[in-house]
């Protein structure tokens, strides 16, 4: 009798020692698990299953470590196997859903899974926040708003409820209802960092622009989490919409010092030294990334702006042809090649460096007519109109304006001979672009300096896919739009714009984005101008001078 109690006190003993084993290394495993160390969990946890086969919580917690590890087929047989051990145990049904839903885009098996869940525990929030997810990504958004609600209402303090009724809200586009819900978890005092960062973005995207809260609401998810590199990417581009130069380097330095090949903020701050005028270190940055992202449209586009305003525009233009070869449906491109190759074609001594002439312009006036009409001058108006014949994309700056200027001298002159755009630009307007094509070379033949007649031209051929023939056409639009507006800035009457018709100066005032409000004669010193005041977007006025001394 004595052994057989003693046999049993020793088989007692064993199980509680055992039982000890497994509470310590499930604590141990955890604890590795917790700290992303998941092979390391995995063992432990096959030494668990080891000790006891019939451990539900071991199989699941190693079939998370597979799921983390990126091996879901192993991870679901160990969430499978956890479930027929201990079918009341919801968490393996939940684990099963995220595979489903996430790896798989089984949304059907995932919605059914977390139910399971839901079924087994019926009061925890995560459970009903991812029934509303699989509603979600089963286009069913009504289900998904009921089911975030419910899990608010089960617990108000479970923050990925209201964050995920927000990325709801954001989607159906519908920002005000989804800061509100940010809002809300804020009011609980939610300390997820990830909150903070989406409302962030909202208060950035909206149309006030609250870029000072947007910029309070980084700070908030840095201080939460201080090595979350996100949040730094987020508060560069707040400091980039509030023209905070120095904000947005520094915070792209700090990301790039941690991960240098983030090719995106590698553009960014390129960006933003361009905007500093501080040209050597954008190049640094744009050729960096370059070499890290060969195919990067945005950094050959950034490297060409680079070049352009270091007046390299043989290397501009090269920047540019990459980036459309990457990217030939962005007409900008385009634009900035077109303007390149000008520029290229140019003498840049005739130019300062806000690309306005030395001497083209109001204080040369009489030397400008005189060139025009000297036989022997190269900017003979004759002779430079021989060459724009043969070939419109070949001029300089200087030749395209003094080729335009040129026609005030000449005895057809008329600075009312208007010809009427709005014929082609509505049909351009109707998508008819080869018959906008016809029409505006009409418009040429009349009006052969018509610069805007040669810009729909060329969109029309960028449209009908003809790139080479949109690059034919912007060429001289660029030049003489370009050319005129290096003449002056148009602040003063002796920085006035130099053109030769009426309907120059408005479409001059529209390519600046001005809205004509009123036209006004003014006479100062022997000189006429018109005085147009301009309106742009926000309404602010603005009085643009015209020099028309030959209009009279």
């Amino acid at each position: 009798m004595k052994k057989i109690f003693l046999l049993t006190f020793l088989l007692s003993i064993g199980i509680c020692l055992v039982a000890q084993d497994i509470d310590s290394l499930h604590a141990e495993a955890d604890f590795l698990y917790n700290k992303e160390k998941y092979e390391e969990a995995k063992t432990i946890y096959s030494k668990i299953i080891k000790l006891d086969s019939k451990n539900a919580k071991a199989y699941n917690r190693k079939g998370n470590c597979f799921m983390n590890l990126e091996f879901t087929d192993s991870a679901k047989i160990f969430f499978e196997t956890a479930i027929l051990l201990d079918p009341n145990y919801a968490s393996p049904h939940y684990n099963l859903c995220i595979i489903y839903l996430f790896d798989e885009e089984k949304f059907e098996l995932a919605l059914e899974e977390v139910k399971k869940a839901i079924k087994i525990e019926p009061d925890t929030a995560k459970f009903i926040t991812f029934a509303g997810n699989c509603f979600y990504n089963l286009e069913e958004p009504d289900s998904a708003l009921y089911y975030y609600d419910k899990a608010i209402e089960k617990d108000p303090n479970y923050t990925d409820a209201y964050y995920y009724k927000a990325t709801l809200f954001y989607e159906q586009e519908k920002p005000e209802l989804a800061l509100q819900t940010l809002e809300k978890a804020i009011e609980q005092n939610t300390t997820e960092n990830y909150v903070y960062l989406f409302k962030s973005k909202l208060e950035l995207e909206s149309d006030k622009g609250n870029y000072q809260l947007a910029l309070i609401d980084c700070n908030k998810a840095i201080e939460l989490d201080t090595g979350y590199i996100q949040s730094y990417e987020m508060r560069a581009e707040v400091f980039f919409y509030l023209d905070s130069a120095q904000g947005v380097i520094n915070d792209c330095k700090f990301i790039l010092e941690r991960h240098p090949e983030n090719v995106g903020i590698i553009y960014m701050i390129s960006w933003t030294y361009l905007d500093m005028e501080e040209y050597e270190q954008a190049l640094f940055y744009a050729k960096n990334g370059l070499e890290l992202n060969p195919f990067s449209e945005d950094l050959y586009r950034v490297a060409g702006l680079i070049y352009f305003y270091s007046l390299d525009f043989t290397n501009s233009v090269e920047y540019f042809d990459k980036a459309i070869a990457l990217n030939p449906t962005d007409i900008q491109l385009l634009d900035y090649k077109s303007q390149s190759i000008v520029y290229s074609q140019t003498d840049t001594t005739l130019l300062d460096d806000n690309l306005q002439f030395h001497t083209f312009n109001f204080a040369h006036i009489d030397d400008i007519k005189k060139q025009t009409t000297d036989r022997s001058s190269q900017y003979y108006f004759k002779t430079l109109n021989n060459k724009f014949e043969k070939s419109k994309t070949s001029l300089s700056l200087d030749e395209y304006f003094m080729l335009y200027y040129g026609q005030t001298q000449q005895k057809k002159y008329s600075a009312y001979n208007q010809t009427n755009n709005i014929e082609f630009k509505k049909i351009f307007g109707m998508d008819k672009y080869d018959e906008c094509i016809e029409t505006a070379k009409t418009a040429l033949s009349e009006e052969p300096f018509n610069f805007e007649a040669y810009l729909y031209i060329a969109y029309s051929y960028f449209y009908l896919s003809q790139l080479d023939k949109a690059l034919e056409y912007l060429i001289p639009y660029q030049g003489l739009l370009c050319a005129i507006s290096a003449t002056g800035d148009g602040l003063t009457p002796e920085t006035a714009y130099l053109v030769a018709t009426v309907s120059d100066e408005y479409r001059l005032m529209y390519f600046f984005g001005l809205t004509v409000a009123k036209q006004e004669f003014v006479a100062i010193n022997g000189h006429n101008y018109d005085a147009l005041t301009g309106r742009d977007a926000v309404g602010n006025e603005i009085i643009i001078y015209f020099l028309i001394d030959p209009f009279f």
